[in-house]
């Protein structure tokens, strides 16, 4: 994947991301897949409605457990909207 140099002495950011938007029940295994074709940065968001934060943690863990990754290769984006949806 291509990167943007952030400081050319300490991080190359993503250019492109992988989002895990309106994935549902599939979010892990195709975090996973995406790490797996080589995807370094995973967009989410604090919002249930459109994503499963949890989904995107298990395919991130399973790709760090498999060994395709480490988590310092990893740019994980989580935005928080500025209306957080509470549970019912």
């Amino acid at each position: 994947m291509a990167t943007a140099s952030v400081n050319k002495h300490v991080l190359a950011m993503p250019t492109i991301l992988y989002g895990t938007a309106w994935k549902k029940d599939r979010t892990g295994d195709l975090v996973y897949e995406a790490i797996k074709a080589g995807f370094r940065g995973i967009d989410t968001a604090h919002m249930k409605r459109h994503y499963d934060e949890v989904g995107t943690g298990e395919g991130i863990r399973r790709a760090i457990q498999d060994g395709l990754v480490t988590r310092q290769e990893l740019w994980v984006f989580a935005y928080f909207p500025s209306v957080v949806e509470i549970p019912s």
